[in-house]
């Protein structure tokens, strides 16, 4: 896991307890300090889980479970008023469903997909140089440049998935594809 996440996990969640806001029911630090400790310990894994290049057929049932369990975190939340805060949880919940979407869902389309023996589709790689944007800032979308061929020469993997399983689950695909990119890419998706 990289230092970044070693530093920044528990300085997240102490802010959380020191600035919680006592005037709501439930955000004081007795309250909130089990809490988050338990978030911490489940955020800390669910890194631990897709830090690397991960196996989502091996992992996939393990990161569902820590995302859903994360979102149980969310009551803790509302106790800080800290936009910052609340964007990079929020990338952290669409991230989450993009996850669970290619682990439970897509896998259907990918299977018709792989049937159709595409040099385009297996050499589509849209995130092989691009760092993993470990401070979850996104940059603000003026100062990104717009994903070029992001789905390959004359958008190949765009048609395919249209052609092999439907408008609507190239939809769906784009979807989490945008979310996936604000913490892969570099570039914007739109």
């Amino acid at each position: 896991m990289s230092n970044f996440y070693q530093l920044s996990i528990p300085l997240i969640f102490l802010t959380i307890v020191a600035n919680g806001n006592n005037q709501l029911p439930g955000c004081s630090p007795k309250i909130l300090a089990p809490q988050v400790s338990k978030c911490m310990k489940i955020l800390k894994h669910l890194v631990e889980l897709v830090s690397s290049t991960p196996d989502y057929k091996k992992i996939g049932n393990d990161v569902i479970k820590d995302c859903n369990a994360f979102r149980e975190c969310s009551t803790i939340v509302k106790c800080v008023n800290n936009a910052s805060f609340e964007n990079i949880i929020e990338m952290l919940y669409n991230n989450c469903d993009a996850a669970e979407y290619f682990i439970k869902d897509f896998p259907k389309c990918d299977d018709k997909l792989e049937g159709l023996n595409s040099t385009s589709l297996e050499e589509w790689n849209p995130f092989k140089d691009a760092p993993i944007n470990e401070t979850f800032v996104e940059l603000p979308d003026d100062q990104k440049m717009i994903c070029k061929d992001y789905y390959g020469k004359d958008d190949c993997v765009k048609n395919h998935i249209i052609e092999t399983c439907g408008a609507q689950e190239f939809e769906i695909f784009h979807k989490h594809q945008k979310n996936v990119v604000k913490i892969v890419g570099d570039c914007r998706l739109e």
